[in-house]
């Protein structure tokens, strides 16, 4: 147990010295006021009613908010923890230690844990602070507090914390790949569960996420106060309302040994997970035979070396390098073969299916814009160039651009007002990836926006966006691309200035 608890010290130490945390931190407490809206929307509607901000509603309303965040974003933000030595180089020293794989494993994933709950207790402390700025009731009970947060959060810490290990362990899910199946299987999960949830006599034996408990309860609670009250419209989110929202009073969930032993079993079926991560983890053993052997150059390293050496686009040029240097022939392909069928797909295919996999298929190459300096180690080498900081954010906003737009060709020739999307991806992948030092942020950030684009949400429909207004969608586009560059140059110019 003593290899367990260094291992989770040392990685939380790791993690929480980082920008990425503080920013995760920040997130929290403005997601903490979010919760708690005064007027305009709510965030947790039963039929057109909500419960007073007292504690009891406070703390099950942040547990549900909470609960989602960490099962979509904190999923992200844990993410890459098993294998984070390998990205530093230091995967043979890991592998030569005596700590056992099961103790290096179970480290990491009380570290996820620690680090998650940690977060949601940010949260849960703001929510506290906001019931009193409220003022619709200001008695802060921390028990009542304290049992939302134990008994629904706590829980689905362990399963995501683990879930991520899971996904790191096994290969082919560590990149994008494995963004879009979480995120999509996450989806199908907290839907599937819910259905079964409403089935079976003991919900929470169904329901990873604590949703059936903490709403069964506020509709008991409301058809008590209004047995009229229709419980059936519940809108987890954000819910814009017209006029002031309908309140009544929710005592709380009432626990009962069913309910705590129904989420003490979730929170034990994570160590199964664990389990099954310690059996696939290979312990760095593909990073120290591929450093051990040459390997040739990749057919996209050739590609770019052809490319013109033209004075002036030869930093641009390396930075395609970079961000191509271990794509495989089946990745080029796929990349390849949507840029033409960008061009010849009929106006229905090309909406619905060849524009969302374009979107979707380079975002594995761009995403770690900004973030290479720091793994590779030659962010002072770089910083030592003149005038570094806007040099790079050109070379490097324009490299991203290329690789985001090739596969987008077809698709802006028929919709030119589409020509800033890539623009603005590429930069704020730039941006997320200088300030937090890792491509999970973005790749968090563009998976939720190209879901809600596939689903026509309107202002991410991009197509529809295009075709209905053309000129807000490129104004939006070149906005967002400008802000995201002028950040990303401020940051490089005082990175430079401290060094």
């Amino acid at each position: 147990m003593t290899a367990v608890f260094a291992v989770a010290l040392a990685d939380w130490r790791a993690r929480t010295r980082s920008a990425a945390f503080m920013l995760v931190l920040a997130f929290a407490l403005a997601a903490g006021y979010w919760f708690v809206p005064e007027r305009d929307y709510v965030t947790v509607d039963l039929g057109g009613y909500r419960g007073i901000y007292n504690s009891a509603w406070m703390g099950a309303m942040a547990a549900l908010l909470c609960v989602l965040l960490i099962w979509f974003v904190g999923f992200f933000v844990v993410r890459g923890s098993l294998v984070r030595e390998a990205r530093f180089g230091v995967a043979e020293l890991v592998a030569a230690t005596p700590v056992r794989t099961a103790a290096f494993v179970a480290g990491k994933w009380l570290s996820n844990v620690a680090l998650l709950a940690a977060i949601a207790a940010l949260m849960f402390v703001a929510a506290a602070a906001m019931q009193y700025v409220r003022a619709e009731d200001r008695r802060v009970d921390p028990v009542v507090y304290a049992q939302a947060y134990l008994g629904l959060v706590v829980p689905v810490c362990a399963l995501v914390g683990a879930a991520a290990l899971l996904f790191d362990a096994i290969r082919p899910l560590r990149g994008i790949a494995g963004g879009v199946v979480w995120f999509f299987g996450g989806t199908g999960l907290i839907i599937a569960s819910g259905t079964l949830a409403q089935r079976l006599m003991s919900p929470e034996a169904a329901d990873p996420l604590g949703f059936a408990i903490a709403l069964t309860s506020m509709a008991a609670a409301l058809h008590a106060a209004v047995p009229a009250a229709h419980t059936s419209d519940v809108s987890i989110g954000v819910v814009s309302i017209a006029g002031p929202m309908r309140t009544f009073v929710f005592g709380g969930i009432a626990w009962t040994p069913e309910m705590a032993a129904g989420r003490a079993t979730w929170a034990a079926g994570a160590l199964i997970v664990v389990l099954l991560c310690t059996a696939c983890f290979d312990r760095f053993r593909a990073e120290r035979v591929g450093s051990a052997r040459s390997t040739s150059e990749p057919l996209a390293a050739r590609l770019v070396r052809a490319l013109p050496d033209v004075a002036g686009a030869r930093l641009t040029r390396a930075e395609i390098g970079v961000l191509l240097a271990d794509a495989g022939v089946p990745w080029l392909a796929v990349y390849l073969g949507l840029a033409v069928a960008a061009c010849v797909a009929p106006a229905q295919a090309l909406v619905a299916i060849v524009l969302p996999a374009a979107l979707i298929w380079p975002l594995t190459r761009y995403a770690p814009l900004g973030t290479a300096d720091r793994r590779f180690g030659v962010a002072p080498v770089i910083a030592a160039a003149p005038d570094a900081g806007r040099r790079t954010v050109a070379a490097r906003v324009a490299a991203g651009t290329i690789v985001a737009g090739i596969p987008l060709i077809g698709i802006v020739a028929r919709h030119p007002s589409l020509a800033g999307v890539p623009v603005a991806a590429a930069a704020l992948a730039l941006l997320a990836g200088s300030l937090s030092g890792t491509p999970r942020l973005f790749e968090a950030l563009f998976i939720a926006f190209w879901y809600a684009g596939i689903n026509r949400v309107p202002g991410f429909d991009l197509a529809a966006d295009a075709a209905s207004a053309p000129a807000a969608t490129c104004a939006v586009s070149a906005l967002l691309a400008a802000l995201a560059a002028a950040l990303s140059v401020l940051a490089a110019s005082a990175s430079d200035r401290g060094r």
